[in-house]
Formats: C-alpha cells, structure tokens, sequence
C-alpha cells in the first residue's frame, strides 16, 4: 500500500507542475491523468491502510477542489476574481504538496525498509515499578520501566500504547546499538510525552546506529500519575496526519500574498519615493547587522582568537591537512584501536581503556572530519598561509553572520 501511496504523491506533484506551467498542447491532459490517478489512489490509500487514511483524505479533498477551481474560474465575470481563482487553485496544490511531503515527514521514517514490526511481550520484559493487572501493567510509584535485554533488531519508531490518569505521561528511553554494545551508555537521549488524547504522541521516532541489543523504556515523574500500559509495537507505522487547521493558516497566508500584491500601494514604483525607499532599506539592514554582531561576538578576544595556538578539526586539522595534500587527517589512529573488532563500540572502547579522538570518522585506518570544507577554504586555510597562525571559531562566526 505503501507503492499505492507513493504514486498517489508522485500523481499530485505531476498535477501541480502541469497546473503551474502555462497551458500547452498535452497539458489539459496530463492535469486529468494526473488529477484522476492523485484522487482515485488517495481513497484506495484511505479504505486500504489506517495509518495512511488522515492524509489519504485530505489530499483526495483539495485535489478535487483544485481542479474545480481550475475548471470553473473562467466562468468568473470580473477579471480580479478570475485571477484570484486560479491563483488559489494553483496555490491549494502547492500547501497540499506541503503538507503531505514536508509536515508528514516523520511518517516515511520506515520505508527505506529494514524493519520488521514486532508486538513485544510484555511478560517476557524485565518490569520494574508497575504491577499486572488483567493485560495491562499498571505503575505504583514515582516511577517504573520497561526492559527488554536481548532484541537484536532494528528500531525505527517505538509505539506505547499505555494512558495515565495525569494527561500528560513523560519517559525517556535507555539503549543498546552497534556502536555502544555492553551496557547503557546512551541514556535519557530520547525523551518525550504521551498526552492521553493525541494519538501520534504514541509513537516515538528512533534514529540508533544499526540493530538494538537492550532497550529500557522509564516513565518518569509519576507522582501524581498512575500509568496503563498494555502494550509495546517496534516499528509500528507512524499515522499520517492531515491538519486542517494548518493548511487553512497557511493558505491564508498565501491569499493575504496575493492580496497585497495587487494593493495600490504596493503596485506604486519604487522611485516614486526613493529617499523614503532608501533609508528604510538602509534602517533595516543596520538593525540586523548591530544584532547579528551582538549576538555573535559575545566571548570574543581579541588577543587569542587571531593567533590560535591549538585550534580544533575544522581551523586546525583540517588546515593542516589540506596543506599536505591530503583529505585524511594527520593524527593516526593508534593501533590498540584498529586492533579490536569492532572499534566503533564505545563500551568496548571503555573496557579496554582505548582512546579515539571525538567527532572524527574513522574509515580504512585513517581519521577524517564530516565537517563541511567550506569556511576552511573560504577563511581558515587562506588566514594561516598568509600569517602563520591559526584563526579561531568565534571571528569567523562574526563574520560569516553578517
């Protein structure tokens, strides 16, 4: 169902560029193809799959109301109202393409594939600080967690259907993954809510470094908060939404656009006023640049931060690299690092007591940096060729900002 909706997307954005282009010979054609197929597999997308049915919808909606406003706004008499029409028509498609790409983005977290939905036991997790009740687990204290020890699968989202007698349930989620094996290194990174009558608060999207040896799920804060837990679903598919409320403002917004574009005094020529035009230019520009220099420049010293003895990745090592011809960095691995068997597994590294240089891609026996090359060859690199010294973060901060 997931190729069916995919299709019904790829048919709306078909549908908008040829609503957008000016009209030519096959375009008329492609608009009902393409409009036709964005609405028929929008419903099939709605009745076939729950989790896709809220957007499903509003996108058959406003696509039809699209295309009526196409169709019809010919029949308008005055030419303002005409235009409008067909303005707005274009301008649904676009806030619709939005909605269903941009603000539903967490919904296409598991189709790059790979994971495989599991509805866990609960009986066979590790349950501390809740008690069975019938299916359901319920908390008895200021908190309680969820442990399962031995998953050894890939998580993408993480589902918990439970409801508390507060509104509002907090947790935050302990875990194991490829690159922190042994124990649990990585806690309290994901934090969030379940708010009792939101129904995508349920699911949380996980980002982990390949498969999940433990994970321990703690409700937090629970004092005043007595919390039903009935279930845990690993890789549910995260519901698409379509919020109504949000395409209406933003609409709005783009028909106050076109509104104020047609208003006389924004139709009247620049040079019409040109002193007026000038300095409130001129005003604008200055206020931005005063609060770009204050907000950038606070820590700034000036005695150092242009003769860096130490440096970091990005003013220094890199620099340094570049220098020598090279994309490597010069710092080595040591060899108690290459040696182990999987150096990417900070608890492994803690146990044997091996260092690794922070931040630093190690690839084929060499560290690299994932840092963006941009400001050291635009700024760093340049600044010690021609002084011999290295330049500090915070300068060019100050410098790229404004």
């Amino acid at each position: 169902m997931k190729i069916v909706f995919a299709f019904a997307i790829l048919s709306l954005l078909v549908f908008a560029v040829a609503s957008i282009l000016k009209e030519r010979k096959y375009t008329k054609i492609v608009r009902y193809i393409s409009c036709g197929a964005a609405v028929v597999l929008s419903l099939v997308s709605a009745i076939a799959a729950d989790y896709l049915r809220s957007l499903s919808i509003g996108i058959a909606i406003f696509t039809v109301i699209s295309f009526l406003l196409t169709m019809f706004s010919d029949r308008f008499k005055k030419d303002s109202v005409k235009a409008f029409a067909g303005y707005m028509a274009k301008a649904i498609l676009v806030v619709l393409l939005l909605e269903a790409i941009c603000f539903n983005f967490n919904s296409y977290h598991l189709w790059k594939g790979g994971y495989d939905e599991t509805a866990v036991d609960l009986n066979s997790a590790v349950v501390t600080g809740m008690t069975k009740s019938g299916s359901e687990y319920v908390s008895s204290g200021e908190g309680a967690s969820v442990e399962f020890p031995a998953l050894d699968q890939k998580i993408g989202v993480i589902r918990l259907d439970l409801k508390g007698t507060a509104y509002k349930t907090d947790y935050s989620i302990d875990f194991t993954d490829e690159t922190n094996a042994s124990y649990y290194l990585r806690t309290g990174l994901v934090t969030g809510s379940v708010f009792n009558d939101i129904e995508q608060t349920k699911y949380v999207v996980c980002d982990f470094s390949g498969k999940v040896g433990k994970l321990k799920i703690n409700f937090i804060n629970l004092k005043d908060n007595v919390v039903s837990l009935s279930g845990i679903t690993l890789n549910a598919n995260y519901p698409t939404h379509f919020s109504y409320l949000r395409f209406a403002l933003i609409l709005l917004g783009v028909a106050f656009v076109w509104i104020f574009k047609r208003s006389v005094n924004f139709r009247k020529a620049l040079g019409d006023r040109p002193q007026a035009a000038k300095a409130v230019t001129a005003t604008v520009v200055i206020v931005f640049v005063v609060i770009s220099l204050i907000m950038s420049s606070v820590g700034l010293n000036l005695k150092t931060d242009f003769n860096d003895p130490s440096g970091n990745q990005i003013t220094k090592e890199l620099v340094d690299a570049f220098e020598a011809g090279q994309v490597e960095l010069k710092d080595k691995p040591g060899s108690d690092l290459l040696n182990m068997e999987n150096p990417y597994d900070w608890s492994e590294r803690v146990e044997q007591n091996v260092n690794a240089k922070w931040d630093h891609v190690l690839y084929n026996g060499k560290y690299y940096s994932y840092y963006g090359v941009g400001p050291v060859i635009l700024l760093y690199l340049p600044y010690h060729l021609i002084t011999g010294h290295y330049l500090a973060s915070l300068p060019s901060v100050v410098l790229f900002t404004t």
